[in-house]
């Protein structure tokens, strides 16, 4: 289900005269480190030392630095405030703040990091990715961040010529918009005769490429209206604080969205409660990705020129309630006398959900499950009990 399931850990910082969270430094000067990662359900996990002992922690330039509970009660750092955070959603909530004397990433010693603490033992983003932590923007604001999923590698530098970047054109990127140097880009996007630009968290703890904002869906569309195809109530991004916000929103093509030296055409989003559009970990498919901190640009190395994202769609999409995937928006007109928001899903194609853990619902190798498929055979159980079973035609915009 992970096409239509998606989850964002990103966390923003509320309410702080200065900031707790840009503090700390690496040990080392001119500096060049490789570090190998996992990419599981788009996201990017390295290997983190902390008192000797490795940890999993995932790459999230979206959010700040966090520790699970698990490892603040072997450490025990002292905390030193607590914070008002929101997540992907808005959702509020009082955190933690500890500082760590030092971890490790790679060879590069980082001291004195803060760090969030998530107090969640059943937090689903740590349980299902088997997460010790997260490495936020605070603690890369430093550095410069190359991504290059076809070698598995992360590379972190404080020097620019290390990096073969000569052959491509940088794009600014802005990283004090916030306290917790989040990086942040205008990006083009154009319609028809009219031109747009959306201001876009690079958000590396995002599953899919784009999503755009209700706040810059009403902004945009004032000029030139996008094609909507389609308007639902509902629910869908999971945020880090829990289920996601019942609300209605769009679901849009975009016909053309510049990244950097990138094209992407025909780029198909669900509008957000988020205060931000975001482009996510799913570009990482198309080339190397460039953060550098330092000079506050960005660069992106493609595989190929652009990218045309046009397909069938499937006429729902999912969402996460009290740990069962349900129905979260009802996008085509002719599902909504079928379905609605809630329904629990039982059934898709031959695969049952019955007694499938919910991890293994959300991570597993079928990625591609109904890519190739024109239809889809699907049964739920509505909020009322009724069992309800169809099969369902994909139509393209």
């Amino acid at each position: 289900m992970k096409k239509i399931l998606l989850f964002w850990f990103t966390a923003n910082l509320l309410c702080a005269q200065d900031s707790p969270f840009n503090q700390g430094a690496i040990r080392q000067v001119n500096y060049f480190e490789s570090i190998p990662f996992e990419f599981i359900e788009q996201k990017i996990i390295i290997p983190v030392s902390i008192a000797g002992v490795t940890y999993r922690f995932m790459v999230d330039t979206g959010a700040p630095n966090f520790i699970s509970q698990k490892i603040f009660n072997k450490i025990k750092p002292e905390v030193v405030d607590e914070i008002l955070m929101s997540d992907a959603n808005n959702i509020e909530i009082k955190t933690p703040l500890a500082e760590i004397e030092e971890l490790k990433i790679g060879s590069l010693i980082f001291n004195n990091s803060p760090v969030l603490i998530d107090e969640n033992d059943e937090n689903i983003f740590f349980k299902c990715w088997k997460l010790d932590g997260i490495i936020g923007s605070n603690l890369l604001r430093n550095s410069i961040v190359q991504i290059n999923l076809e070698e598995k590698l992360l590379y972190l530098t404080d020097r620019i010529d290390r990096l073969d970047l000569n052959h491509l054109r940088p794009s600014k990127m802005i990283t004090d918009f916030d306290r917790q140097s989040t990086p942040f880009a205008w990006i083009d996007m154009q319609e028809g005769k009219g031109k747009h630009e959306d201001f876009v968290m690079l958000d590396t703890g995002m599953h899919g490429i784009y999503d755009l904002s209700q706040y810059s869906y009403q902004r945009m569309k004032e000029k030139e209206p996008f094609p909507v195809l389609g308007i639902a109530q509902g629910a869908g991004i999971i945020g880090s604080h829990g289920d996601a916000e019942f609300s209605q929103q769009f679901r849009v093509q975009l016909p053309f969205i510049q990244f950097n030296n990138f094209i992407l055409t025909n780029v198909v989003s669900i509008t957000t409660v988020s205060n931000y559009s975001r482009m996510g970990a799913g570009i990482l498919k198309y080339g190397t990705l460039t953060l550098d901190y330092i000079n506050d640009t960005f660069y992106f190395d493609p595989k190929i020129e652009g990218v045309d994202l046009e397909h069938p769609l499937i006429g729902f999409s999912t969402t996460l309630s009290d740990n069962k995937i349900v129905i979260g928006f009802v996008w085509d007109d002719s599902l909504k006398d079928k379905i609605q928001y809630g329904d629990e899903i039982l059934q898709i194609d031959n695969l049952s959900y019955s007694g499938i853990p919910l991890c293994d619902l959300i991570i597993d190798d079928k990625e591609t499950w109904h890519e190739n498929k024109e239809a889809i055979f699907v049964k739920v159980r509505s909020t009322s009990g009724e069992i309800i079973s169809f099969h369902h035609q994909k139509r393209c915009p």
